[in-house]
Formats: structure tokens, sequence, C-alpha cells
């Protein structure tokens, strides 16, 4: 991979949204701030994230997540997390597990996601699912490492079952230091479980902060997406 297919892909992901903006379409933006921190095998963050939807006019969901990581090894990670959503009409409480298995080259690292999360509505409502994404970073050097993500999502719920959505896009994270660094990405999304699908684009914007950088392994480069 090199700087011309990273462009080409972005240059993709352009052209099929002006395309898409035709049909049904959203544009969209999720905004935040994680703080990572942890020793040897534990690892700890907290992330806020504000999530505006219709054409970045009104309010979808503002959240607080927790996370913690478990790195038995080089490849593997088992992370148990919580998280409080608020909702213009309803709040949330979203417990998850998820375990990621991850490669890592001089260049590149890859990792696989396989989370299930329970959502509790204040609202009555239950349901819970099961998410798969995968992600791709490439370090073209110690500032700039482009990044490509794509998952979907299976729900089980009192009101819909099925496949609900899928994501995929590309960013770049800028590492301003090793404990300061900003993620900016942008992703095609679909709802999945309506007919016509319901498709966005969506901006997105977080900075990770580091307190401590002492992990035995290399933590996966993930985002909440």
């Amino acid at each position: 991979m090199n700087k011309k297919l990273f462009l080409c892909i972005v240059s993709f992901l352009i052209s099929f949204a002006v395309t898409k903006a035709q049909d049904t379409w959203d544009n969209q933006l999720f905004a935040g701030n994680r703080v990572a921190w942890g020793k040897g095998v534990w690892k700890q963050t907290g992330e806020f994230q504000v999530r505006l939807v219709d054409d970045v006019s009104a309010l979808d969901r503002w959240y607080l997540e927790y996370a913690l990581t478990y790195l038995p090894s080089e490849h593997w990670e088992l992370i148990p997390d919580i998280r409080y959503s608020i909702k213009p009409s309803s709040q949330e409480i979203r417990p998850g597990l998820g375990g990621i298995y991850k490669v890592l080259t001089s260049k590149f690292q890859f990792a696989n996601q396989v989370k299930w999360q329970g959502d509790y509505n204040t609202r009555g409502t239950f349901g819970h699912g099961v998410r798969w994404a995968m992600f791709l970073n490439y370090m073209i050097n110690e500032t700039f490492i482009p990044n490509f993500v794509g998952g979907v999502f299976y729900r089980w719920g009192d009101e819909f079952t099925g496949w609900e959505f899928l994501r995929f896009g590309a960013g770049v994270n800028i590492r301003f230091d090793p404990l300061h660094i900003l993620n900016l990405s942008y992703f095609l999304g679909a709802l999945t479980g309506v007919d016509p699908w319901q498709w966005s684009g969506i901006f997105y914007a977080q900075l990770t902060i580091r307190i401590t950088d002492e992990w035995k392994y290399i933590p996966a480069n993930i985002i909440n997406f």
C-alpha cells in the first residue's frame, strides 16, 4: 500500500457519496475524546463521543464509555466495556464483551474484532447483537498513519431482528507525540434493516490522550464508529 492507493480509496469514497446524495442520504458527524492509561497487560480507556445527524443539525446521542483491555499476548485482546448513552427521548445502558485478534509488522497493524453488546433502554426495550469489524493501519512515518475500517452489526431485539447496519471508510491518525493522537476519518454507512437502505456520510474526529504508555504488548488501534 502507498500514498497513491490511499488517495484512490479516499476519492472513491467521496465519489460514492456524491452519487448516493441523489438518493436517501444523510450527513453525520461523530466527534469525541478518548483517554487511555494502564501498565503491563492491562489497559483502561474512557471515552466521550457526540453524534449529530440530519445533516449535522440534530443530536442523535452522546455517550460515556469505559473499557478494560486485557492483553495476554501480542496477538490477542479481551475487552469488557460499558456505555451510558443520552438520546433526545431516552437513555441507554450498553454492556459489551469483545475479543480482538491482531497481526503486526514494522509497517502494518491488522486487527479483527468480534464484540457482543446488550442495549437496555429506558423506553422499556431490550436488544442485543454482535458486531464484526476489521481495522488496517499503515505507518507512512511516525506522524501519519492511514487507516481503513469496515464492519457490520447483527441485532436481536423487541423492535427489530436482522442485519442492522454496515459501515466502512478511511482516515488518518496524526501522531503529535507518543501520548497525543488525532484520528480524522470519513465513513459510508447504511441502515440495512430498512427498504430502501438509508445511507449516510459520516465525518469522524477523535483525539486520544495517553496518560501512560507502558503496555507489555502494542494495543490494537481501533475506534468506536
